[in-house]
């Protein structure tokens, strides 16, 4: 059931996880303050909300990214 509408990623530096299906190419992975997982955000283009606005996708899995491992060194 974890892995329903999930497939599967290598970030630009090696790391391999498991991302919602919407996920596009040119999503990012990001360690948010205060999570226990990454989530998968979206440049927004939206004019409105500012040009460093982005959009939640989905949470995802990082493998060795998980439980704020990311935020460690």
């Amino acid at each position: 059931m974890s892995t329903t509408n999930r497939a599967l990623y290598i970030t630009d530096t090696g790391g391999i996880g498991l991302y919602n299906s919407k996920a596009q190419p040119e999503d990012t992975v990001w360690a948010l303050i205060g999570a226990n997982v990454p989530f998968v955000l979206r440049k927004s283009s939206d004019e409105y909300r500012g040009k460093n606005a982005h959009r939640l996708i989905s949470d995802c899995f990082l493998l060795g990214g998980m439980n704020e491992k990311i935020f460690r060194g």
